[in-house]
C-alpha cells in the first residue's frame, strides 16, 4: 500500500542559499517570506510545521505562542539569542542552530580587519580615492612577532589561534 506522507510547511524568514531552498523543496512546502516584521509572523505562523531563521527576525513569545503546528525552529548560525528559548522548550519546540557553519568565515574575517589596520587600508584606500598616495604615511606593520590577545577559546578563537600561529605570531 503506498501512503502518501504528509508534508511539512517550512517558512524561510531570512535569506539562505539556493542549494538549502532546493534540498527542503525536495521534501516540504516552503514559503520563502523574507521580509515579514514580528506582527506579520504572529499572524501567518500557526500555518507552518517549521521555520528557517539568521538573526533577521526575532521569535519572543508572542510569536512561539501562536506557533501551534510548529516543531522545529532552525537558525543558520551560532547564536539563539533571537529566539526565546525558555518558551520554545515549555511547548516542546526544538530550536536547533548550526554553529560551525560560519566559523571558518568568522576567523578569516578576523584576519581581514586585522591586515586592514596593520597596513592602514582604510587611510590608504581614502588617500587613493582623493588622488594622492601617502607611501612614507602608510608603510604599516606585519603581523609576525606580534602577540595575540584572544578572550575565551571557543570554536573561532581556536581557529584564529591556528591562523595567527601560521602567520608566526605569538599566542
Amino acid at each position: 500500500m503506498n501512503q502518501k506522507r504528509k508534508k511539512y510547511r517550512v517558512i524561510i524568514c531570512d535569506p539562505i542559499a539556493r542549494i538549502g531552498i532546493d534540498m527542503l523543496k525536495k521534501h516540504c512546502i516552503v514559503d520563502i517570506r523574507t521580509e515579514l516584521t514580528e506582527d506579520q509572523l504572529q499572524e501567518i505562523i500557526p500555518d507552518y510545521d517549521a521555520a528557517i531563521v539568521k538573526s533577521g527576525i526575532r521569535f519572543p513569545r508572542a510569536i512561539i505562542d501562536r506557533a501551534e503546528k510548529l516543531k522545529v525552529i532552525g537558525l543558520t548560525g551560532a547564536g539563539i539569542d533571537t529566539i526565546d528559548v525558555d518558551t520554545a522548550k515549555g511547548k516542546d519546540l526544538i530550536v536547533v542552530n548550526s554553529p560551525d557553519a560560519n566559523s571558518v568565515a568568522v576567523a578569516e574575517h578576523t584576519f581581514a580587519l586585522m591586515f586592514a589596520l596593520v597596513r592602514h587600508l582604510p587611510r590608504a584606500n581614502r588617500s587613493l580615492k582623493d588622488n594622492r598616495w601617502e607611501k612614507k604615511e602608510l608603510v604599516g606593520t606585519g603581523l609576525a612577532g606580534k602577540t595575540l590577545g584572544l578572550v575565551g577559546f571557543g570554536r573561532i578563537a581556536r581557529l584564529v589561534a591556528s591562523r595567527a600561529i601560521a602567520f608566526g605570531m605569538n599566542i
